[in-house]
């Protein structure tokens, strides 16, 4: 599968990205505003960090998990994902667990 990630548009103070790829994101978080993630296809777990503490979201195709603002998540997708998601900027990103 060939990675992709695509802006379709802006929405309220957020924006809808299409994304399409396999394999495991690096961490992120969304200091202004809850993330929504919708499976389009395939499937992922979806893990968030809480106070140092992984919590494990696994999600098929179909369905749908809010990510709360400023909490650290990154999906988990060996076999590949299409996810819709509504995401607040900024993002921020980092390659090891913040702690």
């Amino acid at each position: 599968m060939q990675d992709s990630f695509i802006k379709l548009t802006d929405f309220d103070k957020s924006a809808i990205y299409l994304t399409d790829y396999s394999g495991f994101s690096e961490w992120e978080r969304h200091p202004a505003g809850d993330e929504l993630v919708h499976v389009i296809e395939g499937e992922t777990t979806l893990v968030l960090l809480n106070d140092g503490i992984e919590s494990k979201n696994k999600l098929l195709s179909g369905e749908f998990l809010v990510v709360p603002q400023g909490v650290w998540h990154r999906f988990e997708s060996p076999k590949g994902l299409k996810v819709l998601t509504i995401t607040p900027p900024p993002t921020e990103h980092s390659i090891i667990k913040p702690g």
